[in-house]
């Protein structure tokens, strides 16, 4: 008695699985959002620091 294959149709068939468009769409906006947010973060840096070195102990401004 021989097995028969059934053929399937579709890149799943083959192996060939991939992402849809709207997966990538997606996971392009959460960068996005995710970049945004640690750019304003670094931005946001220069501005502490500034406010650490004038509220620094006393003795330490000559460094």
């Amino acid at each position: 008695m021989t097995a028969k294959r059934i053929r399937t149709g579709g890149a799943a068939a083959h192996g060939q699985g991939g992402f849809t468009m709207i997966e990538l769409t997606a996971v392009i906006v959460v960068l996005g959002i995710l970049a945004a947010t640690a750019l304003q973060r670094i931005a946001d840096m220069g501005a502490e620091a500034a406010t650490g070195k004038v509220g620094a102990a006393p003795g330490l401004d000559d460094c």
